[in-house]
């Protein structure tokens, strides 16, 4: 059995969908140690998580749980984790990527033969990555939950190295980012979805051909914020990006407080739908426990930051970031055909400044 560590475990993701899940698997998990910077006890984190940790009324965890009370530093994990690992835990980092250098040290300082899988993304550019890459070990590894996904596990077998034209992912939510604001503001959406979630499953379908994308034709780089987000004027909370190789047109799209909802992935003629499962990170740890993780998704961050940081300077090079109403926004890859039958005003872009 094992011993689970959860850094940054009051996130939103470890309440509704993490923890949840490790509910499901209790049977494999010896003990669950949630770390986090609030100053609660156990008890008030397991009421913190109670209403969102039941399966079929049944909550096995609640008596793995120990809570510990810390800072995000090298001193207190040296302090507060240290004896608490052994060649049986997986820690499962989950705070943004400001706490990873320091989080990496402490791994490096414990010497300690455990299981470390962070998720996305490892940094906020590539230079930081690139101070942060000679401190991966062996024992680290990146996961990304939307693997996990049942829909994209199936188009990821049925497409692997096949020859196809075109790909297009397009993921268009109707919720804003308000409740994220203090992320998003670091990261901003189009590193968020593009550099780790887009390209990991790009990777997982072309392998090495995804090489080509550092010098790919860049079509259309498109960024804008929806009027009223609360946070930095000069984040992203949609982008629209087309690519082209020598033998592969690649789309992307993703966006918040967009008019549809629209999640699904396109090869060719083929549309994939992508549909919502709860649970990602049963599957997620059941990998992890049974070492069944592609170590190269790690090893190709590089490769990953290289393709975005080309992007991103060509849109400084040439595009600003334009404008748009909340729950307005219509999908660029289906635009065409949806304004002849759709509100004018729906479909037209709004380019003043805030």
């Amino acid at each position: 059995m094992n011993d689970i560590l959860i850094l940054g475990s009051t996130s939103n993701i470890c309440k509704i969908r993490v923890l949840n899940n490790l509910n499901t698997i209790s049977h494999l998990i010896n003990k669950i140690y949630c770390y986090s910077n609030i100053d609660w006890t156990t008890n008030i984190f397991i009421n913190y998580i109670n209403n969102s940790v039941t399966i079929n009324n049944h909550n096995n965890i609640n008596s793995k749980i120990n809570y510990i009370c810390g800072e995000y530093n090298l001193d207190n994990y040296i302090l507060k984790l240290h004896n608490l690992l052994n060649s049986n835990t997986i820690i499962y980092v989950s705070t943004p990527p400001i706490c990873y250098n320091e989080i990496i040290d402490f791994i490096n300082f414990t010497n300690v033969n455990c299981k470390v899988i962070l998720e996305k993304p490892l940094s906020l550019n590539l230079a930081e990555f690139k101070i942060l890459r000679p401190k991966l070990n062996s024992n680290i590894s990146m996961i990304d939950h939307f693997l996990y996904k049942k829909d994209v596990i199936n188009v990821i077998k049925k497409y692997k190295n096949r020859d196809f034209r075109t790909i297009k992912l397009q993921f268009n939510y109707t919720d804003d980012l308000e409740t994220r604001i203090n992320y998003m503001d670091k990261v901003g959406f189009f590193i968020d979805m593009f550099q780790s979630h887009f390209l990991t499953i790009i990777y997982l379908i072309i392998g090495k051909e995804i090489n080509d994308l550092i010098s790919a034709n860049i079509i259309k780089n498109i960024k804008k914020q929806y009027i009223n987000y609360s946070g930095k004027n000069n984040i992203d909370t949609y982008f629209y990006l087309e690519l082209k190789t020598s033998n592969k047109t690649f789309i992307f799209e993703a966006g918040k407080a967009m008019k549809n909802l629209i999640k699904r992935i396109i090869i060719d003629d083929s549309i994939h739908v992508i549909n919502n499962y709860e649970n990602e990170y049963e599957l997620y740890f059941l990998d992890i426990i049974n070492n069944n993780i592609d170590k190269n998704i790690i090893n190709y961050q590089e490769v990953f930051w290289n393709i975005s940081e080309y992007i991103i300077n060509d849109f400084k090079k040439h595009n600003k970031l334009e404008y748009y109403r909340k729950n307005k926004l219509i999908s660029n890859i289906t635009i065409h055909q949806s304004c002849s039958i759709l509100n004018l005003q729906d479909c037209k872009e709004i380019d003043t400044p805030l």
